[in-house]
């Protein structure tokens, strides 16, 4: 599927939308690699399985690894006079961290549930 060119004005406000997320998510990814890089503490934790903490030490690799991606393929769109994939790639990081909080916070209820109601 091939995207038509954008009008001047969408290509300026995509500029602009590109520059801020890069802003953004330049000055994110170090603080978010250094918590993937710390997130192997999560399989010593007797109180979390295997299969949950490498999950969530997935989704922690996941979340650094989609910021240059998604930077390289805004830009690239943006080059290619494509406004609609530049805004789409510059929100991907955002949704993607999203999710990510999501999933953490199911993570936590479960293990909540867990502690509360004790074994079983």
């Amino acid at each position: 599927m091939r995207f038509s060119t954008s009008s001047p004005d969408n290509l300026q406000f995509a500029k602009c939308a590109a520059t801020v997320w890069t802003i953004l998510y330049l000055f994110a990814l170090p603080f978010l690699l250094l918590k993937a890089l710390a997130s192997h503490s999560l399989l010593q934790d007797p109180t979390m399985t295997h299969f949950s903490a490498m999950t969530l030490i997935t989704m922690n690799y996941v979340v650094v690894f989609i910021i240059p991606l998604s930077l390289y393929k805004m830009w690239s769109s943006y080059a290619q006079k494509m406004a609609l994939k530049t805004h789409v790639f510059g929100l991907l990081p955002l949704i993607v961290f999203f999710i990510y909080i999501f999933l953490r916070i199911e993570f936590l209820d479960l293990f909540l549930q867990r502690v509360i109601d004790g074994p079983k």
